[in-house]
């Protein structure tokens, strides 16, 4: 889907209308539950400030607010927090095409991301955030489910700055990202279950390491014992991303076969000019090959966009009379994985062009400061490529769709091409090579546009349906008459020279 940007597109298509209320209604509604979660978890103290994160996707009820006290609203607990919330068990972002979190043991939909939060933290503490509390509160909007974390004060999101930094500026921000997602790679697991199984309660705020031992049948990873546990992981992840890409009433595009020497094929179909039924595409991947992905698992935060990353103001190195921005912290884990860092990768790469994850500039200072982090070997190329043509055989069945379309204009847009090694990712055309991406504000412009070209046409597609007939047909229990009116419409549909208005 896409989401509209323009108020007067977001009003007409919000589910708030259905219950006649409008965006600002479902705005302080979704403020009030979070005062809710805060007052229930802190009895003793009330927020100074509720500062609303800018979300891109108002139509889902999700929304995230920087909190500050005016003193310890519980003792060991910092005055600056962040507080999540959602009222749906919806991802919280349905227009970002990234693979939806695994459920956890709990109610929570955070409680898994927030497990791997908390392994993160113990790698590097100055990047990930303390989780305070999780869970599902009832409040006046029902049930709600939360995270609460610390923040930074003083701190923006990547995403409102970026583009007016320097590149310097941009290149030290993603450097100093690929560093601390390399010592992740550097988590000794074995050693992480022992600290885990021994902390006391006080130093480690609620997770266990059970989510990294639990059954894949309860939805939780598996990285000790048998290793073919750990390549059914790596195949699962597979079919879990081509499931969340494929857009619903669509035909599944991609096929994972495994093999009897142990290994597997992925079968995807790609569109061909001679074939209406597209072109299949085959990419074998060998047992040794799957165990050797297998056992390159880590920590994968699954959304590394700057809407997730915080940063603040500070005196250049270079100079003290001139300020950068400095990377403070990666922020909503909620989608995070336990996977080779190839499927972060190939993840980014697949969904590429889709809304929200558009920033072209970005996403090369991110390949490039951490290239050297996926193996360059056939195996892990393999892996991304994998991939990438699932999603690619995805959007090709449901050409129509408006993110489709999106993804369609943006590579035109951008003038981008694969690289000759997926590893390296997409890299401008090299006809195209001093080209300047379209601002933000001229693809939140796209994106209406097609949406709006959507909507005008659906319009036109209901106003050729006799809706008032129908529906009194059906009330009024005259069965002749709704079979009358589906022929009638079946009849002129298959009439190609009937008058598309008429009936």
């Amino acid at each position: 889907m896409l989401v509209p940007n323009s108020r007067d597109l977001l009003d007409r298509i919000s589910p708030c209308q259905m219950y006649g209320a409008t965006l600002d209604d479902e705005n302080s509604l979704l403020q009030h539950a979070a005062i809710d979660v805060i007052e229930a978890i802190f009895p003793e103290a009330w927020p100074s400030e509720v500062k609303l994160v800018p979300v891109r996707n108002p139509l889902h009820r999700y929304r995230a607010y920087m909190i500050e006290f005016d003193h310890e609203p519980m003792p060991g607990v910092p005055r600056h927090l962040l507080i999540e919330i959602k009222l749906e068990a919806a991802p919280r972002d349905g227009s970002i095409f990234v693979s939806r979190p695994f459920k956890g043991q709990g109610p929570s939909s955070f409680e898994y991301g927030a497990r791997l939060q908390d392994l993160a933290r113990s790698k590097i503490p100055d990047l990930v955030p303390r989780v305070i509390s999780l869970g599902v509160l009832s409040t006046m909007c029902g049930p709600t489910d939360y995270i609460i974390t610390t923040r930074d004060p003083d701190t923006v999101c990547l995403q409102e700055v970026w583009s007016s930094l320097e590149d310097e500026n941009k290149v030290a921000i993603a450097s100093a990202l690929a560093t601390g997602l390399q010592k992740l790679h550097e988590l000794d697991l074995e050693a992480i279950k022992h600290y885990f199984d021994h902390a006391s309660t006080g130093d480690i705020d609620h997770a266990t390491f059970d989510i990294l031992r639990g059954s894949l049948e309860a939805g939780t990873h598996v990285l000790e014992g048998d290793c073919d546990q750990g390549v059914d992981h790596v195949v699962r992840l597979l079919e879990k991303f081509d499931s969340d890409m494929r857009v619903p009433g669509h035909d599944q595009t991609s096929l994972i076969d495994f093999e009897p020497n142990g290994g597997i094929s992925i079968m995807t179909i790609l569109p061909d000019n001679d074939n209406p039924r597209g072109r299949p595409f085959y990419t074998e991947v060998c047992s040794s090959d799957l165990h050797e992905l297998a056992k390159s698992m880590t920590i994968c935060h699954m959304d590394l966009e700057p809407r997730n990353i915080f940063v603040k103001l500070v005196p250049s190195e270079t100079s003290a009379s001139i300020s950068e921005y400095e990377l403070t912290s990666i922020v909503s884990w909620e989608r995070a994985q336990v996977a080779p860092f190839s499927f972060e990768r190939g993840v980014k790469d697949a969904v590429l062009g889709s809304q929200f994850n558009d920033n072209y500039d970005w996403y090369r200072a991110f390949v490039n400061a951490t290239r050297s982090m996926v193996p360059n070997d056939q195996l892990h190329d393999g892996y991304i490529l994998a991939l990438v043509l699932m999603r690619m055989a995805c959007r090709s069945a449901s050409p129509d769709e408006p993110s489709s379309k999106y993804h369609k204009l943006w590579r035109e847009k951008e003038k981008v091409i694969i690289a000759f090694t997926s590893v390296d990712g997409y890299v401008r055309d090299p006809e195209a090579h001093d080209h300047v991406s379209p601002t933000e504000e001229e693809y939140r412009q796209m994106a209406d546009d097609i949406l709006t070209e959507a909507m005008a046409q659906t319009q036109q597609y209901i106003d050729r349906l006799d809706v008032p007939r129908l529906l009194h047909s059906i009330l009024n229990n005259e069965l002749a008459g709704v079979m009358e009116y589906l022929g009638v419409v079946r009849d002129t549909n298959g009439d190609e020279d009937a008058d598309m208005d008429g009936h």
